[in-house]
């Protein structure tokens, strides 16, 4: 009887044995492995940046002063070339009116106003004392370039140009001379101080 019990027992036991746990959930010990940015590398990346975004602005900078420069400088060729061509007619109708070809363009300093035409007027007005480039201003109502040893306030605008037309030494009417050096000095204003050009023609009695 005793042996009975033991061996259902023990049968039990091996029942109890043989069943199937379910599986048990596996734990990770996560650790965080990611870290934010240091000081040193901060201002290594925005220093990189300030390079990369400074240095081309830089250069459009530098490229805007040449583009202005350029257009001023063309401006300047152009205000110089006026004047000796003004300078060029005037020898051309004293030549047609029997003047002497030379007559008010003579050994001297002079000031040019292409707006000051007309009758009795001549575009070429006598600057005795003057010693450097006179202003060049805009004339609102014609829209021209235009000087004046008294500019009218108002309709006269200034620019950053300036003109003087020089007649050489050997510009004289007694005796009336065969040839002229007539040279034409225009500067202008810069943002790092002042731009000058100078423009020379040879003026020849023609008949």
């Amino acid at each position: 009887m005793m042996k009975k019990l033991i061996q259902k027992y023990n049968n039990k036991q091996e029942g109890l044995n043989s069943i199937i746990l379910p599986p048990q959930p596996t734990t990770y010990n996560l650790q965080r492995t990611s870290r934010g940015f240091t000081l040193v590398e901060s201002l290594i990346a925005i220093s990189i940046l300030l390079i990369v975004v400074v240095g081309p602005i830089g250069l459009i900078s530098d490229s805007l002063g040449q583009i202005y420069y350029a257009r001023n400088q063309a401006i300047a060729i152009n205000l110089a070339q006026e004047g000796i061509e003004v300078v060029r007619q005037k020898r051309d109708s004293n030549m047609i009116s029997g003047a002497v070809w030379i007559d008010e363009i003579s050994n001297g300093v002079y000031i040019i106003d292409a707006g000051n035409v007309g009758s009795g007027n001549s575009p070429i007005i006598a600057c005795g004392t003057c010693s450097e480039p006179q202003p060049i201003y805009i004339d609102v109502t014609k829209e021209m370039y235009r000087q004046a040893l008294s500019p009218s306030p108002g309709t006269f605008l200034e620019t950053p140009f300036s003109r003087l037309i020089t007649m050489g030494p050997e510009c004289t009417t007694t005796p009336a001379s065969s040839q002229c050096k007539v040279t034409a000095r225009v500067d202008w204003r810069k943002s790092d101080g002042k731009g000058s050009i100078s423009v020379s023609s040879f003026l020849f009695k023609t008949f």
